[in-house]
């Protein structure tokens, strides 16, 4: 992967009853980061940050350890209140998108820690309680 790419992680939940709404965290490899949350149709943040290098070191070093490209996604239905993660990366050339359900995330240890990573740093840069 190259100096110009850009992940995005959107957790889903946009209409959910429980009004928690959808965070999409976008990181380019620099360590620029775009967090912007959505509750129904209206955008409740949208601000950008810059991580610090280790932050940003070991995020990068989470999303190249999943292999993206090679990765499989939830083929299954979803549950009953079970959120659909999409997990995006564009090298500026290609453009490699998984989708996976929640509960199946949970089970997979690189993703597990790659989500509670980009939760914590949502939570430190946004100052707010983040439900993903």
């Amino acid at each position: 992967m190259g100096s110009n790419d850009t992940f995005q992680f959107c957790s889903g939940g946009r209409h959910h009853y429980g009004g928690f709404g959808e965070w999409i965290f976008t990181l380019e490899r620099g360590g620029r980061l775009h967090a912007e949350q959505f509750v129904g149709d209206k955008k409740k943040h949208d601000k950008a940050y810059t991580l610090a290098k280790d932050e940003n070191e070991k995020c990068w070093a989470c999303i190249d350890a999943l292999a993206l490209p090679a990765l499989k996604g939830s083929d299954r239905a979803g549950v009953p209140d079970e959120a659909q993660y999409r997990f995006l990366l564009d090298d500026g050339a290609k453009k490699v998108e998984v989708k996976a359900w929640a509960n199946d995330v949970d089970k997979r240890p690189d993703l597990k820690k790659l989500v509670s990573l980009i939760k914590a740093l949502l939570e430190k840069y946004t100052k707010k309680d983040v439900v993903i």
